[in-house]
């Protein structure tokens, strides 16, 4: 028997107490006395008065007496008496033992008879290494940490013939964390001979983990296996909003039973092996998002005679094409529904609302995704229609019927009394009136406009927005105002402001294509994000390309077009996180090493121009960074097996 093995007898016997005899075996003698003068001689004999008070315990009371004999400790306990136990003679060797029920020494038990004795020493447990589960038979895969209780509950299970015996006691031993063992200290009891002998004994089961992979993993890795389909699309010519999508899919990690992941021209698919999985997605994105959905449903097979039905299920769902900094008309009915907001109006903030602004008036108002669908409109113009200005002139304006008045510094006052002004404010949005020229012609006269840049614009600042006079738009857009609103409509539209500088970015983030099996590995950047790009491209464009150089056409222009359209997207991507704390905050931003610090420029610059502190771009903080490292480690914690008593040794230590 090795070390770890303990083997123990348990007797269990039960005593009459009603039988003055056995009760008073202890005494050295017992008598009764009728004489009136003896009983008064014991009352006052203290060492009878003693004995008296003894019996009557003895008499009122049941007991239950247990003898354990062990290899290390020999103890023998009853109720009334802490004498040994007489020893006698083993029947089979004749060494001289504590009495127990089988009359035999703990060798002769030893040899005749094994408790464990029909009970598997050794078993195999299956373990998925990609989406690290335990199989549990027949067809369960089941989530379970190294020495949790869940893997030991999984482990029992798997002993063959440990129902035989009562379980008493169960625990994990040290192991080494490469070694692909398990071992189990396992206690049972036992009762042999049938005449009420109970043995206990301690012994260790290993169990060897063998990889094997899940069905949803070996699906993962084959074609045509998917059983439901997400389908998100959304008609505009960048994909900032699928940049955004993505981030908040990783944080919240809706994305983790998808067995792949697609890019397509215009949006993403995800693929999944249930239903539910992929319901669990588009309620997510629901919820983020103004999405208008469509399912439907194609038989796969059917088996008439136990009537099950196999079918594989699609859910497209289209993103309203609106999106930040978007200048959109209000059609004529949703205008006046809204307080006669705009007609122009600037979407502001994108979720499951859409948000604008007038930036004439500072009034603000919101539109549910469901009554959009409802009475759907396209942006007027968008970003990529932005035009440069450069600010002249800046007076913050103090009356708004929409804004509220507030008293800010004052920076641009003529006299050093006047260091407040009383100016109109709708949140973060400061109503202005702006002297701006165009970029391209700098000594045409100005453009006094209204703007809501108050808070950010000074004199020699340069601005983006859309010049209403130079662009075209389309006639149904403003047909219903042509005799009513046009008249009142401004020049220039300011959207945003163009910073001279910007701060080595000291952060990351991750990607779909990070995750396994949805492409390579790698951190979130222009470089990679690039990389990837050219792939999607020239997977969609073999056939084309065999054909096209048959015949002697080439195809670099469009993929190059292609590249720096989506370089151009992440770029801007990465300053709306920069510019944006309410933004960034519903994401997961990781911190960057940085090999040397260098300053980025937005515009070509003089030398001998001296920038300020108000030209530099908003960065994001030390704050609002997570580590990368921790969290893998974190995750990572319960996938190394530790014996129980190595974190006390290493606080002493």
């Amino acid at each position: 028997m090795s070390e770890e093995e303990v083997l123990e007898i348990i007797e269990e016997k039960e005593f009459n107490p009603v039988n003055k005899k056995e009760s008073t075996a202890g005494y050295h003698h017992h008598h009764t006395c009728t004489n009136e003068n003896c009983t008064e001689n014991h009352e006052h004999n203290p060492i009878i008065k003693k004995k008296k008070k003894k019996d009557s315990d003895t008499i009122s009371t049941s007991s239950k007496v247990t003898t354990r004999t062990s290899t290390t400790r020999r103890t023998t306990t009853t109720s009334r008496s802490k004498k040994p136990a007489p020893n006698v003679l083993c029947c089979l060797c004749g060494i001289s033992t504590p009495a127990n029920p089988a009359n035999m020494c703990l060798n002769c038990i030893r040899s005749q008879v094994d408790i464990t004795e029909g009970i598997q020493k050794e078993e195999t447990i299956f373990f998925c290494r990609e989406c690290e589960r335990y199989l549990q038979p027949p067809k369960y895969w089941v989530k379970c940490d190294l020495e949790s209780k869940e893997l030991l509950t999984l482990c029992l299970k798997r002993i063959h013939g440990l129902q035989k015996a009562k379980l008493i006691d169960a625990k994990f031993l040290w192991t080494e964390p490469h070694s692909r063992r398990l071992k189990v200290k396992l206690t049972i009891q036992k009762e042999v001979f049938g005449n009420g002998t109970i043995l206990q004994q301690s012994f260790i089961v290993d169990f060897i983990v063998r990889n094997q992979q899940c069905e949803v993993c070996q699906k993962s890795h084959t074609l045509f296996t998917w059983n439901a389909v997400v389908q998100v699309r959304q008609k505009l010519d960048h994909k900032r909003t699928f940049l955004f999508l993505e981030q908040l899919i990783l944080k919240h990690g809706v994305h983790e039973k998808a067995i792949n992941i697609k890019e397509e021209a215009d949006g993403i698919d995800f693929f999944f092996s249930d239903k539910s999985s992929s319901k669990k997605l588009v309620d997510f994105l629901q919820s983020v998002s103004p999405i208008k959905m469509k399912t439907s449903e194609r038989l796969v097979t059917h088996d008439a005679s136990s009537n099950v039905f196999n079918f594989k299920y699609s859910f497209s769902l289209e993103i309203a094409p609106i999106c930040r900094e978007d200048l959109i008309c209000l059609p004529k009915r949703l205008h006046v529904s809204m307080g006669g907001i705009g007609p122009f109006v600037l979407c502001t903030k994108v979720n499951k609302n859409l948000f604008f602004i007038d930036p004439t008036t500072l009034q603000t108002s919101e539109i549910d995704g469901a009554l959009y669908w409802r009475q759907p409109f396209h942006a007027t113009l968008t970003s990529r229609q932005l035009s440069e200005f450069t600010v002249i002139d800046v007076e913050l304006l103090e009356y708004s019927y929409f804004a509220k008045k507030s008293q800010v510094n004052n920076n641009n006052a003529e006299n050093d009394n006047e260091t407040t002004a009383s100016v109109a404010v709708n949140g973060k949005y400061m109503l202005c009136e702006v002297q701006v020229v165009r970029s391209d012609e700098m000594d045409s006269d100005p453009i006094i406009v209204k703007s809501h840049l108050g808070r950010l614009l000074k004199p020699g600042d340069t601005v983006l927005g859309y010049d209403l006079h130079r662009l075209q738009f389309e006639e149904e857009t403003i047909k219903e105002y042509k005799h009513s609103q046009m008249n009142k409509l401004p020049e220039v539209i300011l959207v945003r402001k163009v910073y001279k500088k910007r701060h080595e970015r000291n952060w990351k983030l991750k990607t779909l294509a990070s995750e396994k099996n949805f492409g390579v590995k790698g951190d979130f950047n222009a470089n990679e994000a690039i990389d990837e790009q050219k792939e999607v491209v020239m997977k969609k464009k073999k056939n084309k390309k065999e054909s096209n150089e048959k015949i002697g056409i080439g195809t670099g222009g469009a993929d190059k077009f292609d590249v720096k359209r989506r370089e151009k997207d992440i770029e801007e991507f990465y300053r709306e996180l920069e510019e944006d704390e309410e933004m960034r905050a519903k994401i997961n931003i990781y911190k960057k090493e940085l090999t040397a610090k260098k300053e980025t420029k937005t515009e070509e610059e003089d030398d001998d121009i001296s920038v300020e502190e108000d030209d530099y771009a908003p960065t994001i903080t030390e704050t609002e960074l997570l580590d990368e490292e921790k969290e893998l480690k974190n995750k990572t914690k319960p996938l190394t097996m530790k014996h129980q008593g190595d974190d006390e040794t290493e606080e002493q230590n």
